[in-house]
């Protein structure tokens, strides 16, 4: 077939851009289709007449507006369109037949089961006395009955915490902006697993923070990248999700957060602990952030346990910045919702959370047994069988892109490693599944068969290559 060369008669400014705002112009148009594979920096450059370095910058900006992915070795091909939403994986409906997908691309629990359990909670916010409370402003980090039930929340994952070095955020996407921005400045190196949590990208990006991705494996990251990096540079803290990582679900080991809590010590650099998945597994080794007190942030929350409309995140902080985190706070929200934070309080208090947890974790057990019936030795083999998420890999001829576009032509949407990725680390191919997020779990037995009808199929001729 022809390959693609971008028309830029007449356009303006820096040649990179209009390189890109072409490929966005085609994509849009439908010239350039999913899974189509871009000419080679190489050979654009020299159809276009312009140096290899404007075609990277532009393949480089192309990539920073989701309309690409690259793989080394393998070349750069357009995404599919917008189907995991704009960072975090969450899917725009907005196509004609969109309603009816099965969406396995966001990490979120099923709802159906909860909905007496919270409702009274809700009801009581009515009672006069309750609701005089929380229409009034409350302190900046929270109420300390707030910040008591967030300190009891972190003890479901063996994280000892004094409401006093607790802040109530509005969610855990809030508290880990107020970790990092009491703890960093533009331009700081942050490190974290290779593949990480698409909000952290984001993070970066707004707090202007430089993000290196350390190599892992079968436990997670690995100490001795991470000790390489902190020789080759001066970072400032770690990111580290150790508990069913997202997204590869990887369990971190006690020996391995000694080692990790051992080297982050020694440098002197602060551990940002997200464990907000770690409510799912009995018995969690002790946290890292424990390990390292001084230095060691807790980031956790209940959007993965009980209802992500619950914007209610927690934050166990070292003392010594208190002060500067309660500014943080009134800088980005004033305070956290007092009607969530009391929702939340009320639910930990009386119990319903603990009936809550143990009927998540039945039902996880449920759909994991499913899940691996069907899809049998593709599931990682250290993807844990309490995790809301499995990390499918994929065998050849797949690669990640063209699976993600063909499942959903199918009506199943899954979430690409691409958002997943730190910088130039290197994605596997491999898919997110979120097993937890449908009601019906006939509806995640019919689209698990659906995948595993696509993962003995090979790629559609047509998307190898424009």
């Amino acid at each position: 077939m022809t390959i693609w060369v971008p028309a830029l008669d007449g356009a303006a400014g820096p040649k990179y851009l209009a390189i890109a705002d072409a490929i966005a112009r085609d994509v849009s148009c439908g010239r350039l289709a999913p899974g189509a594979r871009l000419p080679t920096h190489r050979d654009l450059a020299d159809r276009l007449q312009v140096t290899v370095g404007t075609v990277s910058r532009a393949y480089a900006e192309a990539k920073r507006r989701g309309l690409v992915a690259g793989e080394v070795g393998r070349g750069t091909f357009i995404r599919q369109p917008a189907a995991t939403g704009f960072e975090f994986g969450m899917p725009l409906r907005d196509a004609p037949g969109d309603r009816d997908l099965i969406d396995l691309s966001m990490n979120s629990p099923a709802l159906s089961t909860i909905r007496d359990d919270l409702a009274p909670a809700f009801s009581a916010l009515a009672n006069q006395d309750v609701l005089a409370d929380i229409l009034c402003y409350q302190p900046n980090i929270g109420t300390e009955r707030h910040r008591r039930a967030g300190a009891r929340w972190m003890g479901y994952a063996g994280m000892e915490a004094e409401p006093d070095q607790v802040v109530v955020s509005v969610g855990a996407q809030h508290a880990l902006l107020l970790a990092f921005s009491v703890i960093s400045e533009p331009g700081d190196l942050i490190l974290t697993e290779a593949l990480t949590y698409p909000g952290m990208n984001s993070l970066a990006r707004l707090l202007r923070l430089r993000l290196a991705g350390i190599a892992m494996d079968e436990h997670g990251l690995r100490p001795d990248a991470l000790a390489e990096a902190c020789r080759r540079g001066s970072p400032r803290a770690i990111y580290v999700n150790p508990t069913i990582q997202n997204p590869t679900a990887v369990f971190m080991p006690e020996s391995r957060r000694r080692e990790i809590a051992a080297i982050a010590e020694a440098q002197g650099i602060y551990v940002i602990e997200d464990d907000i998945y770690a409510y799912l597994t009995p018995e969690v080794p002790r946290p890292i952030s424990a390990l390292v007190p001084d230095l060691g942030f807790r980031v956790d929350g209940l959007s993965k346990s009980v209802a992500p409309g619950l914007r209610v995140g927690y934050l166990r902080a070292p003392k010594s910045v208190m002060e500067p985190l309660a500014a943080a706070l009134m800088t980005t929200a004033v305070m956290a919702s007092p009607f969530t934070a009391e929702v939340a309080a009320t639910i930990i208090e009386d119990g319903t959370v603990d009936r809550i947890v143990q009927r998540r974790r039945r039902e996880i057990a449920q759909r994991q047994k499913l899940t691996r019936d069907i899809l049998g030795a593709h599931v990682a083999r250290h993807s844990r069988p309490e995790s809301l998420h499995v990390w499918l890999g994929l065998p050849e001829p797949w690669r990640a892109e063209e699976f993600v576009v063909e499942a959903r032509a199918r009506g199943v949407l899954v979430a690409s490693p691409e958002i997943f990725a730190v910088g130039h680390s290197p994605t596997p191919h491999a898919v997110r599944l979120s097993i937890g997020v449908v009601d019906d779990i006939n509806v995640l037995e019919r689209s698990l068969h659906i995948l595993a009808e696509l993962l003995v199929s090979n790629p559609r001729p047509q998307m190898a290559r424009l």
